[in-house]
């Protein structure tokens, strides 16, 4: 959508939603002179508790979701640990969200079928296209390829698979700054979880934030 129709559809300026895509708060494409904000990740932002909690560096959020999901978080001291520990018992699913919103950068891409696969393949799976949907209630979707690799090699993605932006792909990129070591083919389930929140889809975005609140009770009750 234009930055005016985001304006209309969240509340914000149309200025302010410029300023938002500009620096990389909501998705965004730039088509000649207009930008073109991704809906997707416009809803997650007006929908999030603005202002409650201050964001999370990306290995601080990822650190998160690890614990979340029952895996370790090597990569922090104790007392980083300790802290973090404590910040996830006084968050709520959605303040969570909002605060994870600098793990990675989302981009979205249109790619031949014939190429889905191996874009699947060259990603760590999350989202739509975790084979985790079951545990949501929900069905892997077809069609689409979505997950996370690091910033640096999405110029390799690009180029290997001849994708190109568009804020309606097929493609979801989760491009992030800094990874954890030794992840598989798929995210941990927290971070599906956190994928979800950021759908267009109401049954989706409904299915991430109960697996969060369901993943924060479990760390609360531990």
């Amino acid at each position: 959508m234009t930055t005016a129709e985001a304006s209309a559809a969240s509340g914000l300026s149309a200025h302010r939603v410029g300023c938002l895509a500009r620096a990389g708060e909501i998705g965004a494409v730039k088509s000649g002179n207009t930008i073109l904000v991704d809906a997707a990740s416009l809803q997650s932002y007006a929908a999030a508790n603005q202002g409650r909690g201050r964001p999370l560096d990306a290995r601080t959020a990822y650190a998160a979701l690890w614990l979340l999901s029952g895996l370790e978080a090597g990569w922090l001291s104790y007392a980083q640990s300790r802290r973090l520990r404590l910040r996830l018992q006084a968050a709520s699913a959605e303040s969570l969200s909002w605060q994870l919103r600098k793990r990675a950068e989302t981009r979205r891409y249109r790619a031949s079928d014939s190429f889905l696969g191996g874009v699947a393949g060259s990603l760590h799976r999350s989202g739509a296209s975790s084979a985790r949907l079951a545990e949501f209630g929900l069905l892997q979707a077809s069609g689409t390829a979505e997950g996370y690799c690091l910033s640096e090699d999405v110029g390799r993605l690009e180029a290997s698979f001849y994708l190109v932006e568009d804020p309606h792909g097929n493609v979801v990129v989760h491009a992030a700054p800094w990874l954890p070591d030794g992840i598989g083919a798929e995210m941990p389930a927290a971070v599906t979880a956190a994928d979800l929140v950021q759908s267009m889809d109401t049954r989706e975005r409904e299915a991430g934030l109960g697996m969060l609140r369901r993943l924060l009770d479990e760390h609360r009750d531990a």
